[in-house]
């Protein structure tokens, strides 16, 4: 399975018992990956966002 599908699977798992943001954060340092420390760092920003934005287009 590739890095990302692994990362949403077990943050999927990890949301049962914690919020989004810790579920991700969690996944991100169980899986295994060859991303640098910049990268992990931006992936783990990105769980902030998860559960709590609402964007509402009007167009």
């Amino acid at each position: 399975m590739e890095i990302f599908g692994t990362i949403f699977k077990e943050s999927s798992k990890g949301m049962k018992e914690l919020s989004a943001e810790e579920a991700w954060v969690h996944a991100i340092s169980v899986s295994k990956t060859n991303m640098t420390e910049e990268d992990l760092k931006i992936l783990e920003n990105l769980g902030k966002l998860l559960g709590k934005t609402n964007i509402e287009r009007t167009t």
